[in-house]
């Protein structure tokens, strides 16, 4: 994919450095940062540049009109994070490839993705959607995990990469795997209530968030849309450790929606068990955490039915925290 090119041409030299480096971040490459007015004139006179995009602020020294047919996004509003650069930077461009996300303003949107495989996100995903389904949410399921897609070969299901297709009562699936695959989608947003997006692994957040690589795109998505990010994890991520915090690392990234951590395939929960978790969690995360048990015997009556907790393990303990987690918050209120 071609490199974005920037220039910038602001007063502040704090924001400016702010804004040069976030750029980066977000996958631009920028070639000039302009001293002044008369130093960014010199530059554009002199540059056969074509796809550059001016960021500026109106305290550059020597301000006077831009030129004409500038590609310019006026950063004077002090974008205080890589997020809000990245909204500036999309409205800009709203006119060019939109998206699901772009028509479904108001529509709750819940991510759930993990830091590596095996720690059950896809299932958590599926039957979260479920649950909200069941209190006649209209809910969409997308599967945008494309390291290893769960949705089609789950339910037996062709053409999933095409189109959104009705599992159950109020609950639609799809899969789907780059920007270019979310813009084409055949969705009629007006039937939905809340999306549930399943992105897979998080594990380089910081370079994810800008969804340059198709691999990203789904928590590309969530980072940007998101009103609630759920990161499944096994306890032996929460142990203490020297090397990468993978928990660190998406804290410091930049994005909208909240974050909360699922502890999944827990051993039966007594005092001692959250006490030694609670030590755990302390020295990963200070984020929300929630406790999902090991659920062997109703994920296999699930997996053999093609179907969720809810029709083949009603009484299922994993069922009924993912149950409490949903009450817990105000996606049903539609």
């Amino acid at each position: 994919m071609t490199e974005k090119r920037a220039i910038t041409a602001i007063g502040d030299s704090k924001l400016e450095s702010f804004i040069a480096s976030a750029l980066i971040r977000l996958g631009w490459q920028v070639i000039h940062r302009a001293l002044s007015f008369a130093d960014l004139e010199k530059l554009l006179g002199e540059s056969e540049e074509s796809d550059v995009v001016l960021f500026f602020s109106s305290d550059i020294k020597g301000f006077a009109d831009l030129p004409a047919g500038i590609k310019a996004i006026d950063v004077s509003s002090r974008p205080a994070n890589d997020y809000e650069l990245s909204e500036l930077v999309e409205k800009r461009e709203q006119g060019k490839a939109a998206n699901v996300f772009r028509l479904v303003s108001g529509i709750p949107i819940v991510g759930v993705g993990s830091f590596g495989r095996h720690s059950g996100a896809s299932t958590i995903a599926l039957n979260l959607a479920q649950e909200s389904a069941l209190k006649g949410v209209r809910t969409l399921l997308i599967d945008a995990h494309s390291r290893n897609p769960f949705a089609a070969d789950y339910f037996a299901i062709f053409g999933l990469n095409r189109k959104a297709v009705e599992i159950s009562e109020n609950l639609s699936i799809v899969e789907t795997s780059s920007a270019i695959e979310i813009s084409s989608l055949e969705i009629s947003v007006e039937s939905i209530d809340l999306i549930v997006i399943e992105c897979g692994d998080v594990w380089q957040p910081e370079q994810a968030i800008n969804g340059r690589r198709s691999a990203d795109a789904g928590f590309s998505w969530i980072a940007h849309n998101a009103d609630e990010l759920f990161i499944v994890a096994t306890e032996r991520t929460f142990l203490p450790r020297t090397s990468v915090n993978p928990f660190a690392m998406l804290e410091s990234v930049a994005m909208k929606p909240r974050l909360t951590y699922i502890c999944n395939q827990t051993l039966p929960i007594n005092k001692a068990t959250k006490e030694r978790l609670a030590t755990q969690f302390t020295g990963s995360t200070k984020r929300p955490v929630s406790l999902f048990p090991t659920d062997t015997r109703g994920i296999s009556a699930a997996t053999r039915d093609r179907s969720t907790l809810a029709y083949s393990a009603a009484k299922s303990p994993l069922r009924r925290e993912i149950l409490a987690l949903c009450d817990s918050r105000g996606w049903w209120r539609t």
